[in-house]
């Protein structure tokens, strides 16, 4: 797996460590330093309840699992000793995913740029392997230590598998009422907004308000925004041009453009984070300011706006068609950038 991701991984590699002349964006990543009590409730949260992007479910019958082992270790006076260091390894990771961010490291981090660069909390990724791994040998030990420890084992285990199909993503997305994946990338609306603009994709650059840029790309727009995990400094300085105006009006969106800035998105300090905003919504915007000397430097020459703008004049912005059908939650406003 290593050799398979340096391999097509390679240009990330280049430009991390050969290419003297690339600068990333992460070399400005200021990730939140909290203060010790705050770290001390993180670690014991992701402990128990894991990561909402590396999920274990462990919670309640693996938890439970555990406990009843560590019980019967007491009783019986026998330590399974892989199982004690596996889960204190998981606890260990837990403290460092936590204190990670603890303002006492704040000066260390200072000093090595990498530890700013690169986010060394992702050991967290490997709880739900860690957490099964103990799970089955907490069942093995009540198996082997406790009067009906087969029923008990049984049990847990049927409950817990019980527990993961009720949690599966695609049953939570269904319950939340997420759009489909269709109604997402809306393609045939997209097509719609192509054929409007009526231009070679490749001759243009667009960016996207209120939604994500994903939607755009996948149908095949030039995009200037989106969320990449690694790109030129130069290119998220240029783009900050373009917001300056909003992101001093919101704090909140400020710092999370400033201090890291994945997500290179036009932001609005009237609709914050809010990057969903569908056809169903009421929102509209009254007072945005776009620097649009910085989009044309960007080639950037269309919006695509999830919300209408109604002060696009004064910006502006020249509303060209309102886009909208029956399969797509998506209402979209196309705008000229003059």
């Amino acid at each position: 797996m290593t050799a398979v991701f340096l391999i097509t991984e390679y240009r990330l590699i280049y430009e991390m460590f050969f290419n003297q002349d690339y600068i990333s964006h992460r070399i400005e990543w200021s990730l939140v330093h909290y203060s010790f009590r705050d770290m001390l409730n993180v670690s014991i949260k992701n402990f128990v309840f894991g990561h909402n992007h590396a999920h274990s479910l462990q919670q309640y019958f693996v938890g439970i699992s555990v406990l009843i082992s560590i019980v019967a270790m007491i009783i019986c006076r026998k330590i399974d000793r892989v199982l004690i260091s596996l889960l204190l390894l998981t606890f260990f990771i837990s403290i460092w995913y936590g204190f990670y961010r603890w303002r006492g490291i704040l000066e260390i981090k200072e000093k090595i740029s990498l530890l700013n660069m690169f986010n060394l909390t992702r050991f967290h990724w490997l709880h739900p392997l860690l957490w099964y791994l103990i799970f089955f040998l907490a069942l093995a030990f009540i198996i082997k230590s406790i009067k009906f420890g087969q029923i008990i084992a049984i049990i847990l285990l049927v409950l817990q598998i019980a527990f993961l199909f009720y949690n599966n993503s695609e049953f939570v997305e269904r319950r939340n009422n997420s759009p489909t994946y269709k109604q997402f990338y809306s393609v045939e609306l997209f097509e719609e907004i192509r054929k409007e603009i009526g231009k070679d994709q490749e001759d243009y650059r667009v960016a996207s308000l209120g939604i994500h840029p994903s939607i755009a790309m996948y149908n095949g727009f030039y995009t200037i925004d989106g969320f990449h995990s690694n790109y030129p400094l130069e290119h998220k300085h240029k783009f900050r041009k373009i917001i300056e105006k909003e992101l001093e009006k919101n704090e909140v969106i400020k710092r999370y453009f400033d201090d890291q800035a994945d997500r290179c998105y036009l932001m609005s300090s009237e609709i914050g984070r809010d990057f969903m905003i569908d056809k169903y919504s009421e929102k509209e915007l009254n007072d945005l300011e776009l620097n649009n000397a910085a989009l044309k430097e960007l080639e950037c020459v269309y919006i695509l706006s999830s919300v209408k703008i109604n002060n696009s004049i004064e910006s502006g912005l020249e509303l060209i068609e309102i886009f909208e059908d029956e399969d797509s939650i998506w209402r979209i406003y196309l705008y000229d950038v003059k």
